[in-house]
């Protein structure tokens, strides 16, 4: 998951054909511009500039792009916007890690039967797993393959969120380095996950007996966020069930594990209608706000609106005044504490906002 990913699609473009726009965007663009979850539109909102009010037609699908543009925008500041908020709070209570899980140090080889060999990482409860790399460390070269399997917390059946074709292996292990780093949610609308990184064996080949746990002094860096295992199985379908062992079954994987607080405000977002009516809200009018702001900053501005410069200004306050209002009231309402990645900091007086 990305850092707000619950914000895609929260409001809408519009949900009616401008006739200014014929012939100058697809039916599937004009679908995507009517998606809204929240059944909210930036062409709607009161006091607003609309596209059907562009006086000069070949001006439309500018001010479109604009539109588009200000959605997109007032996603990311109300994303930096709310954390800054939340940060004067509450106060991270894990730590991060960076490292190996499955240190690569063995002195022989495990005596595995079954065909899918599998390292389990299960979460403690929040948090986002990012591996940069993933390696398995065999008794002689084979023909393999690798999967990650996803797998909700209490279900048996799960699915392959990532596969790669068979390949060869080189001076007998495999190493796969993502083009871009593949990012595990251990909680998604608060509902946890497990994830399963599974090779498969063929013939004779055997994995490594690396350890789960590095035996080091102050304990596994990663035991904050994860549990983990190792095992084995014959079938995808009795992999979540296997027994599990102290060994990760020949893998090491290189992983940056954090808490993330976009995770935290999607889950309060997806249980809370409350908030997420709040947040569709501030997208909205911080979206109107910076439509007015692009168009004022434009050398053409007469062009899409008739308003004067004044006028103009004084409903961009407007926005902007009901946008940080909201801000204040999902920050004082958010319950981030819900989330073991967090807690209140001591001795903070915060002052919130009842949204009239």
């Amino acid at each position: 998951m990305s850092n707000l990913e619950c914000l895609n699609g929260i409001i809408g473009v519009t949900k009616d054909f401008c006739q200014c726009l014929h012939g100058q965007i697809s039916q599937e663009d004009f679908d995507a511009l009517k998606e809204s979850k929240s059944e909210l539109y930036l062409d709607n909102v009161e006091g607003g500039l609309f596209l059907r009010n562009v006086p000069q037609l070949d001006k439309c699908k500018s001010f479109l792009d604009i539109q588009v543009q200000a959605i997109d925008t007032a996603k990311k500041f109300f994303f930096a916007d709310i954390l800054a908020e939340l940060n004067l709070k509450y106060q991270v209570r894990k730590t991060n890690f960076v490292g190996e899980i499955g240190k690569v140090s063995y002195t022989s080889t495990m005596q595995t039967n079954k065909r899918l060999q599998f390292l389990k990482l299960k979460t403690n409860n929040d948090g986002v797993v990012q591996i940069d790399r993933l390696r398995v460390f065999l008794n002689m070269d084979t023909t393999t393959k690798v999967w990650i399997l996803q797998v909700e917390e209490g279900k048996s059946d799960g699915q392959i969120i990532y596969e790669n074709e068979s390949v060869q292996t080189q001076s007998n292990y495999l190493s796969i380095e993502f083009p871009e780093p593949l990012k595990l949610p251990l909680n998604i609308g608060g509902k946890k996950q497990n994830y399963f990184v599974i090779w498969e064996r063929l013939g004779e080949v055997q994995p490594r007996d690396i350890k789960v746990s590095c035996g080091c002094s102050g304990g596994d860096g990663f035991a904050d966020f994860l549990f983990v295992t190792g095992g084995e199985a014959d079938n995808f379908s009795d992999v979540p069930n296997a027994l599990n062992d102290v060994f990760t079954h020949g893998i090491s994987i290189d992983v940056q594990i954090k808490c993330e607080t976009g995770s935290v405000i999607c889950k309060e977002y997806s249980e809370n209608d409350a908030i997420a009516n709040v947040t569709a809200f501030a997208i909205l009018y911080k979206s109107a706000e910076l439509v007015i702001e692009n168009v004022m900053n434009s050398s053409e501005v007469n062009r899409f609106t008739m308003l004067s410069r004044e006028h103009l200004w004084g409903k961009r306050s407007h926005f902007k005044s009901e946008y940080e209002k909201r801000v204040r009231y999902l920050a004082e309402n958010i319950d981030v504490a819900s989330s073991d990645c967090f807690f209140c900091r001591e001795n903070v007086m915060y002052k919130g906002n009842i949204l009239n």
